[in-house]
């Protein structure tokens, strides 16, 4: 633990873990942004990571990638209750600037892969193959391959991170470097279990 705390050697892995697309020249814009779900607060608030990524998905569409902006719906469990995440990321949507006419909804998604697969059930009917991928940058390598497995052409796109700090001064500070070794250990442990699942 001390050797992460307090030296930059988990910086180079953290980074690995982040896919970042540009764009193929002469290929069609995209169809859709997809903001993909995260946490939520009992108070049914957004935590800071799932803000990150629907703001960074509503100014994406704001700024005209796509038309249309996709946002999968969590369910934050606290006892019996079951909140639900869209009325916020909706809120937030909206403060961007982005109107509900464009907005559509992935219903009940517990894990990367419900996304993706109910995301396709949703979306290809419409004609939709050419998506934006947001998400947190540690989630984005897993996340957009995961997508891509059940058929849509992806262009990935990590969300800003309030969080953990992802640009080169990621491992400065122990506590920081800290919480990048668990999202790397997290992601690598669920990348192996998306392998044998054949899910990417």
């Amino acid at each position: 633990t001390a050797v992460i705390a307090y030296t930059p050697l988990i910086e180079g892995p953290v980074q690995g873990l982040v896919r970042r697309d540009a764009p193929l020249p002469g290929s069609p814009a995209p169809d859709a942004v997809i903001a993909l779900g995260s946490d939520i607060t009992s108070d049914s608030l957004l935590t800071g990571q799932s803000l990150d990524r629907v703001l960074t998905a509503a100014t994406l569409v704001k700024d005209g990638v796509a038309p249309r902006l996709v946002l999968t719906r969590n369910l934050g469990r606290y006892g019996r209750r079951r909140i639900p995440s869209t009325p916020d990321q909706q809120r937030v949507a909206a403060l961007v600037g982005i109107d509900a006419s464009q907005v559509q909804v992935v219903d009940s998604v517990f894990s990367t892969r419900d996304e993706a697969v109910r995301a396709w059930a949703l979306l290809a009917p419409q004609g939709v193959r050419r998506v934006v991928v947001v998400t947190s940058p540690a989630h984005s390598g897993r996340a957009c391959r995961t997508f891509q497995r059940v058929g849509f052409a992806v262009v990935c796109t990590p969300s800003v991170s309030r969080d953990v700090p992802f640009t080169r001064a990621t491992a400065r500070g122990s506590a920081a470097r800290l919480a990048a070794f668990r999202l790397w250990l997290y992601e690598r442990l669920a990348f192996q279990y998306y392998h044998l699942k054949s899910w990417i």
